[in-house]
């Protein structure tokens, strides 16, 4: 493949920053609603997170698997060292269907009638621990959700190890710093998830920029 099949790449993972930001921040503002609002609050989300949110977030999901991926494979193209990208972005899709297996367990279950309610147990640790509370509720998820989670995240922060080298290769600054700080934040969502959610959405709007950035310069050097 030539370099239209590496810009074209570079296009398809600027997009799929785009829903990411689009969804992390989304579940920021729910995170901020229900540590600052009410205390009742962090007990509704809890449900919605149980009930709501993975079955929402397959559609975006999605497309971010398929353009991540497709990204990456295109990115590829330039050369050996951004495999690891494309390693990453296998993963994530993988993680994907993972989320759709649960999902599709989910909707079963409400058909049958036998889904389970979060007890109120779920609500009091939320307001005990509500500085953690992804870590809370991941003690009343699935192993397959939190195996998916995982992988999604080991997926994304390789992916997000190469776009770091993107940005280093073709003098792409907001990149390399954009794709530390989406790593990072990434990393603080499982134990101050505000904090790292702030820090993630600001990371993936950097490094939507620093893509354009790293798409002229490599333009350039190539003319």
């Amino acid at each position: 493949m030539g370099l239209d099949a590496v810009y074209r790449g570079i296009e398809y993972i600027r997009w799929s920053l785009v829903v990411a930001v689009t969804d992390i921040a989304a579940l920021t503002i729910l995170l901020l609603l229900a540590t600052l609002i009410s205390p009742f609050a962090a007990y509704i989300l809890s449900l919605l997170i149980y009930y709501v949110v993975p079955i929402s977030s397959v559609i975006p999901y999605a497309l971010l698997a398929v353009l991540w991926v497709m990204g990456f494979r295109g990115l590829w193209s330039l050369g050996s060292r951004y495999f690891m990208g494309f390693l990453g972005s296998v993963l994530l899709v993988i993680s994907y269907f993972i989320n759709v297996a649960y999902v599709a367990y989910v909707l079963i279950m409400v058909l049958m009638g036998k889904l389970p309610m979060p007890s109120f147990l779920v609500y009091r640790d939320l307001v005990l621990y509500q500085s953690r509370l992804i870590l809370v509720l991941s003690l009343y998820l699935p192993l397959p959700t939190l195996i998916s989670v995982l992988m999604g995240l080991v997926g994304s922060s390789l992916s997000l190890i190469t776009l770091y080298r993107l940005g280093s290769d073709y003098s792409a600054k907001p990149l390399k710093v954009g794709s530390l700080l989406s790593i990072l934040g990434a990393l603080l969502i499982i134990d101050v998830p505000l904090i790292g959610g702030l820090i993630l959405t600001i990371g993936l709007v950097l490094s939507i920029m620093g893509l354009g950035i790293a798409m002229n310069n490599l333009e350039r050097s190539t003319t």
